[in-house]
């Protein structure tokens, strides 16, 4: 299993403060990315990395005081933990990025590579790698981060527009997702944002899912 810690530091430096959309990116990438558990660090911490950048607290500042990161990410955790059962239930497959647009900005893996230049086809369009259950994908945005994860009850989808909020050209706008599935399948479970919904597939056993930059919706499809 694949555990990891991920960033929930306030940066001083006004080129990038960590705001809520920016922990639901980090949070929802590393879900969608197979990730069963996730730490994160909960203290006050002052000081620069040498780089020009200093960090502010975290969860709680120098005082104790809980901080408006601890009640953002309280928020998030409390719509990861609704999902949970489910989630744990499945484990990753296999994960495609789909990209449309002349730049990405860093986009899917912007906080481990910067400087991954996105207009290389071999990125972002691997033929080897196909899913089980659904046949084809049509979106509109500039990257669409697709995982397949199999358990007990079939197969799962998380579907994310993997575009950095920060250079998303509206935040606003969404990333909308066609997804057709095998004959086979007449319905789905829907989940996002902590909330369940039980769906039918069209007449094309097609299902549209829409998410803003950094969002994510697990697909579970089944017949009924």
């Amino acid at each position: 299993e694949l555990h990891l810690i991920t960033q929930t530091m306030k940066r001083t430096n006004p080129e990038r403060q960590l705001t809520e959309q920016d922990m639901r990116w980090l949070n929802n990438e590393l879900l969608a990315f197979g990730v069963k558990n996730i730490v994160y660090f909960t203290y006050h911490v002052h000081g620069s990395d040498g780089n020009g950048f200093d960090y502010d607290s975290s969860f709680v500042d120098e005082t104790g005081e809980k901080t408006d990161v601890y009640y953002a990410m309280q928020e998030i955790m409390a719509e990861n933990k609704a999902f949970q059962q489910t989630y744990q239930s499945f484990d990753i497959q296999s994960t495609k990025v789909y990209y449309q647009g002349a730049e990405a900005h860093n986009g899917v893996y912007g906080h481990y590579a910067h400087n991954v230049n996105y207009r290389d086809n071999s990125l972002y369009e691997n033929d080897s790698v196909t899913f089980n259950a659904l046949t084809n994908v049509v979106q509109n945005s500039e990257l669409t981060l697709i995982s397949e994860f199999a358990g007990g009850n079939g197969y799962m989808y998380a579907i994310m527009n993997a575009t950095d909020s920060k250079y998303a050209t509206d935040y606003t706008a969404h990333d909308t997702v066609t997804l057709t599935f095998n004959a086979a399948y007449t319905h789905a479970i829907v989940w996002r944002n902590g909330v369940k919904k039980l769906v039918a597939l069209d007449a094309n056993h097609s299902l549209e899912v829409e998410n803003a930059a950094g969002e994510v919706t697990y697909v579970i499809p089944y017949s009924a």
